[in-house]
Protein backbone atom coordinates (compact mmCIF):
# COMPACT_ATOMS: atom_id res chain seq x y z
CA UNK A 1 0.00 0.00 0.00
CA UNK A 2 0.88 3.23 -0.73
CA UNK A 3 1.26 6.07 1.87
CA UNK A 4 0.35 9.57 1.46
CA UNK A 5 2.44 12.01 2.91
CA UNK A 6 1.64 15.68 3.06
CA UNK A 7 3.36 18.44 3.32
CA UNK A 8 1.79 19.91 7.05
CA UNK A 9 3.85 23.79 5.96
CA UNK A 10 2.17 23.23 2.39
CA UNK A 11 -1.50 22.37 4.65
CA UNK A 12 -1.14 25.36 6.71
CA UNK A 13 -0.40 27.71 4.37
CA UNK A 14 -3.32 26.94 2.11
CA UNK A 15 -5.42 26.65 4.99
CA UNK A 16 -4.35 30.15 5.91
CA UNK A 17 -4.39 31.48 3.00
CA UNK A 18 -8.12 30.38 2.45
CA UNK A 19 -8.99 31.82 5.67
CA UNK A 20 -7.81 35.00 4.37
CA UNK A 21 -9.58 35.29 1.32
CA UNK A 22 -12.79 34.00 3.36
CA UNK A 23 -12.32 37.15 6.11
CA UNK A 24 -11.49 39.53 3.38
CA UNK A 25 -14.41 38.45 1.23
CA UNK A 26 -16.67 39.63 3.84
CA UNK A 27 -15.53 43.72 2.86
CA UNK A 28 -15.62 43.23 -1.08
CA UNK A 29 -18.72 44.56 -2.39
CA UNK A 30 -20.79 41.46 -3.76
CA UNK A 31 -23.37 42.17 -6.47
CA UNK A 32 -25.53 41.02 -9.47
CA UNK A 33 -25.43 42.43 -12.93
CA UNK A 34 -28.14 41.17 -15.40
CA UNK A 35 -26.35 40.01 -18.76
CA UNK A 36 -28.06 39.79 -21.84
CA UNK A 37 -26.31 37.43 -24.83
CA UNK A 38 -27.89 38.12 -28.12
CA UNK A 39 -28.86 35.33 -30.28
CA UNK A 40 -29.50 34.27 -33.88
CA UNK A 41 -28.99 30.43 -33.78
CA UNK A 42 -32.25 29.17 -33.82
CA UNK A 43 -31.80 25.55 -33.40
CA UNK A 44 -31.01 26.29 -29.46
CA UNK A 45 -34.18 28.00 -29.55
CA UNK A 46 -36.12 24.76 -31.42
CA UNK A 47 -35.84 22.56 -27.92
CA UNK A 48 -38.46 24.76 -26.40
CA UNK A 49 -41.24 24.37 -29.20
CA UNK A 50 -43.35 20.81 -30.34
CA UNK A 51 -42.77 20.91 -34.38
CA UNK A 52 -42.47 24.45 -34.91
CA UNK A 53 -41.15 25.75 -37.94
CA UNK A 54 -38.87 28.15 -37.48
CA UNK A 55 -37.24 29.89 -40.36
CA UNK A 56 -35.17 32.17 -38.09
CA UNK A 57 -34.91 34.15 -34.97
CA UNK A 58 -33.10 36.11 -33.13
CA UNK A 59 -33.25 36.55 -28.88
CA UNK A 60 -31.74 37.32 -25.93
CA UNK A 61 -31.12 34.89 -23.22
CA UNK A 62 -31.24 37.28 -19.96
CA UNK A 63 -29.55 35.64 -16.77
CA UNK A 64 -27.67 37.45 -13.40
CA UNK A 65 -24.16 37.09 -13.16
CA UNK A 66 -22.52 37.47 -9.42
CA UNK A 67 -19.65 39.85 -9.20
CA UNK A 68 -17.40 40.18 -6.06
CA UNK A 69 -15.76 43.76 -6.42
CA UNK A 70 -15.00 42.94 -10.52
CA UNK A 71 -14.48 39.40 -10.64
CA UNK A 72 -17.27 37.43 -12.48
CA UNK A 73 -18.21 34.36 -10.14
CA UNK A 74 -21.02 33.26 -12.03
CA UNK A 75 -24.44 32.37 -9.96
CA UNK A 76 -25.63 31.40 -6.70
CA UNK A 77 -27.58 28.42 -6.98
CA UNK A 78 -29.05 26.75 -10.22
CA UNK A 79 -29.92 29.78 -12.61
CA UNK A 80 -31.91 29.60 -16.01
CA UNK A 81 -31.76 32.52 -18.58
CA UNK A 82 -35.04 33.99 -19.55
CA UNK A 83 -35.90 34.44 -22.87
CA UNK A 84 -37.12 37.45 -25.47
CA UNK A 85 -37.08 37.61 -28.87
CA UNK A 86 -38.62 36.89 -32.13
CA UNK A 87 -39.28 33.75 -34.43
CA UNK A 88 -39.53 34.33 -38.14
CA UNK A 89 -41.54 31.88 -39.51
CA UNK A 90 -42.36 30.42 -43.40
CA UNK A 91 -45.49 31.92 -45.10
CA UNK A 92 -46.43 28.01 -44.98
CA UNK A 93 -46.20 27.63 -41.35
CA UNK A 94 -47.78 31.08 -40.63
CA UNK A 95 -50.69 30.00 -42.89
CA UNK A 96 -50.97 26.51 -40.87
CA UNK A 97 -51.15 28.94 -37.52
CA UNK A 98 -54.06 30.82 -38.73
CA UNK A 99 -55.87 27.84 -40.13
CA UNK A 100 -54.74 25.36 -36.51
CA UNK A 101 -55.72 28.13 -34.02
CA UNK A 102 -58.04 30.13 -32.83
CA UNK A 103 -56.62 34.03 -32.43
CA UNK A 104 -57.83 37.06 -30.50
CA UNK A 105 -56.50 40.27 -31.00
CA UNK A 106 -54.32 41.18 -28.00
CA UNK A 107 -54.78 43.63 -25.61
CA UNK A 108 -51.99 43.66 -23.72
CA UNK A 109 -48.93 45.39 -24.71
CA UNK A 110 -45.90 43.67 -26.67
CA UNK A 111 -42.96 42.81 -24.27
CA UNK A 112 -39.61 44.41 -24.53
CA UNK A 113 -37.19 42.83 -26.80
CA UNK A 114 -33.72 44.31 -26.11
CA UNK A 115 -31.81 44.05 -29.11
CA UNK A 116 -33.57 41.60 -31.07
CA UNK A 117 -36.45 44.14 -32.21
CA UNK A 118 -34.40 45.06 -35.30
CA UNK A 119 -36.09 43.21 -37.78
CA UNK A 120 -39.89 43.18 -35.72
CA UNK A 121 -42.41 45.83 -37.12
CA UNK A 122 -44.14 46.36 -33.11
CA UNK A 123 -46.48 48.68 -35.08
CA UNK A 124 -48.69 45.97 -36.55
CA UNK A 125 -51.56 44.32 -35.03
CA UNK A 126 -50.82 41.15 -32.44
CA UNK A 127 -52.73 38.23 -31.83
CA UNK A 128 -53.04 35.66 -29.14
CA UNK A 129 -54.09 31.78 -28.50
CA UNK A 130 -54.32 29.67 -25.11
CA UNK A 131 -54.10 26.69 -27.87
CA UNK A 132 -50.98 27.59 -29.42
CA UNK A 133 -49.70 28.04 -26.01
CA UNK A 134 -50.50 24.59 -25.15
CA UNK A 135 -49.79 22.88 -28.31
CA UNK A 136 -46.03 24.35 -29.27
CA UNK A 137 -44.57 25.23 -26.02
CA UNK A 138 -42.59 23.18 -23.54
CA UNK A 139 -39.66 23.48 -20.76
CA UNK A 140 -40.41 26.68 -19.79
CA UNK A 141 -43.02 28.90 -17.43
CA UNK A 142 -44.56 32.76 -17.74
CA UNK A 143 -44.51 32.63 -21.35
CA UNK A 144 -45.82 35.09 -23.80
CA UNK A 145 -46.53 34.69 -27.36
CA UNK A 146 -48.08 37.56 -29.76
CA UNK A 147 -48.20 36.39 -33.43
CA UNK A 148 -48.75 39.15 -36.41
CA UNK A 149 -50.91 36.65 -38.18
CA UNK A 150 -48.20 37.36 -41.05
CA UNK A 151 -44.71 35.77 -40.24
CA UNK A 152 -43.62 36.85 -36.74
CA UNK A 153 -43.86 35.29 -33.53
CA UNK A 154 -42.59 37.29 -30.59
CA UNK A 155 -41.96 35.97 -26.94
CA UNK A 156 -40.74 36.27 -23.69
CA UNK A 157 -40.56 32.85 -21.65
CA UNK A 158 -38.49 31.76 -18.78
CA UNK A 159 -36.75 28.17 -18.28
CA UNK A 160 -37.26 25.56 -15.76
Amino acid sequence: MKKIYINKAAAVSVFLSLMVLFLSGCHVKTHTLIKEDYCTDETSLVKYFNDLNIESAEYEMIYPSEYIGKVEIGSFGPTEPKYRGAIFLTKEEAQRLIEDYTWSESSNSIPELGKADSNVNLDDEWYESSDFNEDNFKLGTDEEFFFNGKDTIVFTFKTI
